[in-house]
């Protein structure tokens, strides 16, 4: 009888000890391994969102060639002669002479408007002269200068450029000899160049008659 009612107290304790087993071994691994799962899935989750929000190197691309395309390239142009308010003008490359014109303000009212090519494209350094209905009647635009200017190109081309020009060149215009050659040349290497047309006049033996000469004939 007491051997009987020992083995029913060693099967209720194996049964106790097993079931408090049973609960640690769910309390304690179940929610850790749940958790693992859960972090892991939040971890993926993080990446595909960074992937997709992430530009590809195709789109970056793209982006470089929109924002180069929305960046014009600026040229500058020389607007001379008849216009209200001449002087340098920054503008965006391919702008036309008429674009510049009505930066300046316009013409005025003794502009040939029909000598210029309005439409024509412009170019970085380009210097225009608007020319008055008198200077092209009287003849005073040379026809070589016509032919170029007809293609829209720099009106002033044939000139003599009084800070480029060497002595042989200087010495094509009238009245100017030797002499006179080496004092314009003498006084563009002490001053660094000429800023006007008119500062010609500064040169020993080039005053205001020889001056009204070449003034049509020379350009800085």
């Amino acid at each position: 009888m007491m051997k009987k009612k020992f083995s029913r107290k060693n099967v209720a304790l194996a049964i106790l000890i097993f079931a408090s087993g049973t609960m640690y071994f769910v309390s304690d691994s179940y929610p850790q391994d749940a958790w693992q799962v859960i972090s892991d899935t939040q971890e993926e989750q993080l990446e595909e969102s960074e992937w997709k929000s992430s530009p590809s190197d195709e789109e970056e691309t793209n982006q470089e060639i929109f924002s180069e395309n929305t960046n014009p390239q600026m040229v500058f142009v020389h607007l001379a002669g008849a216009v209200v308010s001449p002087g340098v003008y920054q503008v965006e490359e391919g702008s036309r002479i008429y674009q510049v014109i009505d930066l300046a303000g316009g013409l005025t009212e003794e502009a040939d408007k029909d000598f210029l090519n309005m439409a024509q494209t412009v170019t970085d350094g380009q210097k225009i002269v608007v020319y008055t209905k008198e200077e092209v009647e009287e003849g005073k635009i040379s026809e070589t200068v016509n032919s170029i200017t007809s293609n829209g190109a720099a009106l002033d081309e044939a000139k003599i450029n009084l800070n480029t020009a060497d002595k042989d060149t200087l010495m094509k215009l009238a009245g100017i000899g030797e002499a006179k050659a080496d004092a314009i040349l003498a006084y563009r290497t002490e001053h660094g160049g000429f800023r006007t047309i008119e500062e010609i006049m500064e040169v020993p033996g080039i005053k205001s008659a020889a001056f009204e000469k070449i003034k049509d004939d020379i350009i800085v």
